[in-house]
């Protein structure tokens, strides 16, 4: 009988060779043919039901299983559904796997975040202030400072400052310590694309944290103008 199980000499071998990769990531997360085709019926379906008559219910449902098939296909993180607290419904709740934990241990991967919560909204139109506040407050309850909101629209706002995607940054700059603030990231259609175009979750991820910390940063440094008033 042929024994599968790897010894440490050859683990340590594949990790040296992903450390020595600038897209260890991309090679991680890599879907399967299998992977691939599962997640392009899912995500065409949703298209689909988006540009349909279909009830809330049932494009909530499509979002959902879209959503799981993403994230479990990462290789890094597991992924469960609509968890019932003593307060609250969660939606969907990330946790980094084994895989993950022991890439990161080794210096191959770095900022993953250990826990996030998901948000599934199936709205027409984009996600207002109300529903950010919420999600908000569900994440300070949880104690996860790192939520992904996954809509067709996203978030609303006609500028970065404005109803739902201001309220998302004015939220993140309450607390000083950025170790200790809240992130909620927007994943539209437009991203779930990306992953079919061959971009990873984690990196999609890393780019929107990165984004909503420079957003927040240069706007604290910018002052009003004495003059302003007069112009």
């Amino acid at each position: 009988m042929m024994n599968n199980t790897m010894t440490f000499d050859e683990i340590d071998s594949i990790d040296n060779y992903l450390r020595s990769l600038n897209n260890a990531d991309e090679l991680v997360q890599k879907l399967s043919t299998d992977e691939f085709q599962q997640y392009n019926v899912l995500l065409d379906e949703f298209i689909k039901v988006n540009s349909s008559n279909s009830s809330s219910k049932e494009k909530g449902e499509v979002l959902e299983q879209l959503v799981k098939c993403l994230i479990d296909n990462t290789h890094l993180y597991d992924s469960y559904r609509n968890i019932h607290t003593s307060t609250n419904e969660i939606d969907i709740f990330f946790k980094l796997n084994n895989a993950g934990k022991h890439l990161i241990s080794k210096g191959i991967l770095h900022d993953l975040p250990f826990l996030l919560l998901g948000e599934c909204k199936d709205y027409k139109g984009t996600i207002g202030v109300t529903y950010v506040g919420k999600f908000f407050s569900l994440l300070q309850t949880s104690n996860i400072n790192i939520g992904v909101m996954f809509s067709a629209k996203g978030i609303g706002g006609r500028s970065p400052w404005n109803a739902g995607k201001g309220l998302v940054k004015k939220l993140y700059m309450q607390r000083e310590n950025i170790n200790n603030r809240t992130a909620i990231l927007d994943f539209t259609l437009a991203d779930f694309e990306r992953i079919r175009n061959g971009e990873t979750f984690t990196r999609i991820i890393s780019e929107k944290r990165e984004s909503l910390f420079l957003d927040t940063s240069v706007s604290s440094f910018i002052k009003k103008h004495s003059a302003e008033d007069k112009l």
